[in-house]
């Protein structure tokens, strides 16, 4: 069944499919994440699990879709169905499209997702499987204090058309003191200009001209094509000595390295 309900979004608190979120609510939501590889005119089934973790509480869950994105600080935005460029949400089938879950029960929700034959874009088209919690009627809220929170959990869908590729790039860099700490920042600028997202995951680190690696923080991150994003990692309690100290990046997306393009390397000059 296809459903194009989706709630009015300022008001509800979204979670993912997490344990924090089976925590927040007592419903977990697996896998949370789907990344397809589409052609024109593909038919494929994924199915997802839902689990009541409450053991003796029964919840009734809506199913609907919705476009989304990712903004500036790598927060899931959404935001109404088939809106989008990008869209997916025309391509998703789902059944059922209301669930009640008994205590400590799992249920299955089938999705479908259907490509269209003729597509003016390839790489990545997106859509999401919110599942929202049911507030009781307003019958069964009278006379009770308190606030009602009403809850969703949601699937995130990237459908790769074929054969759309990531082009990222790293444009921008530059070390700055952000405090009175011993320590360091990095700011750098990730653009990718490619027709699909790439999900990054690697170290950034300083470097002596004895080339020893004097600190490293892990990075990982997520970048959906056509967008550029800043990223910020610290390095904290050093004591350097005077002298000069390359950064050093060594991110990987798709199984490659993201190249480092700016103008002058990033260095941290200590007189």
């Amino acid at each position: 069944m296809k459903n194009y309900l989706l709630p009015a979004l300022a008001a509800l608190l979204l979670a993912f499919a997490t344990t924090s979120t089976a925590l927040a609510f007592g419903v977990g939501l697996t896998p949370s994440t789907v990344e397809l590889e589409v052609q024109p005119g593909s038919r494929h089934r994924q199915v997802l699990r839902v689990k009541n973790f409450n053991p003796d509480k029964p919840i009734r869950l809506t199913i609907s879709v919705a476009d989304w994105t990712l903004d500036e600080t790598g927060q899931v935005q959404l935001t109404p169905p088939e809106e989008s460029e990008r869209s997916a949400s025309a391509w998703v089938n789902f059944s059922p499209s209301v669930l009640l879950l008994e205590p400590n029960a799992t249920q299955e929700v089938i999705v479908d997702i259907n490509t269209p034959l003729n597509l003016d874009k390839k790489g990545d088209h997106r859509s999401a499987l919110i599942l929202s919690t049911v507030l009781p009627s307003k019958e069964k809220r009278a006379g009770t204090q308190g606030v009602w929170n009403r809850y969703q959990i949601a699937s995130l869908f990237y459908a790769n058309v074929m054969p759309g590729k990531s082009e990222a790039k790293i444009t921008q860099a530059t070390v700055h003191q952000p405090d009175a700490r011993k320590g360091y920042g990095l700011t750098f600028k990730i653009e990718n200009a490619g027709e699909r997202h790439v999900r990054m995951e690697g170290t950034v680190a300083l470097q002596d001209q004895t080339k020893k690696r004097i600190a490293e923080q892990p990075f990982q991150a997520v970048l959906l094509n056509d967008q550029a994003r800043e990223f910020s990692v610290e390095f904290d309690d050093l004591n350097l000595q005077p002298g000069d100290y390359d950064v050093l990046f060594d991110i990987k997306g798709e199984g490659k390295t993201i190249p480092l393009k700016v103008a002058t390397s990033p260095v941290l000059s200590l007189p």
